[in-house]
């Protein structure tokens, strides 16, 4: 009986681990932006409106977002990486012990 190997693009795996870090990035923007915002943001006092100051903290709160979905990104993707290194080492000892 022979083994069918299914091997499956590398860059799907890739980019279900982009899209999942992204994912998973915005939503903790999501539930921790407002603190950080309200943390870094500097409220402007001697404006008559605060259309500007809302502006303003809404942009940060934007480029936060962004900025969370990237590191998600990279974090799901540094992730990936070490996993398939552990498993390729792990794979190599295993199959260095049934030779050997």
């Amino acid at each position: 009986m022979t083994e069918v190997i299914v091997v499956r693009p590398l860059w799907r795996n890739y980019l279900l681990f982009a899209c999942a870090g992204a994912v998973l990035g915005f939503t903790g923007s999501l539930l921790r932006g407002p603190e950080l915002v309200s943390f870094f943001f500097k409220p402007l006092q001697d404006s008559l409106s605060c259309a500007p100051t809302v502006n303003t903290a809404l942009d940060q709160f934007v480029h936060l977002q962004l900025a969370c979905a990237v590191i998600g990104i990279v974090l799901a993707l540094l992730v990936l990486f070490f996993w398939r290194r552990f498993r390729q080492r792990r794979a190599l000892a295993r199959q260095g012990s049934v030779v050997g």
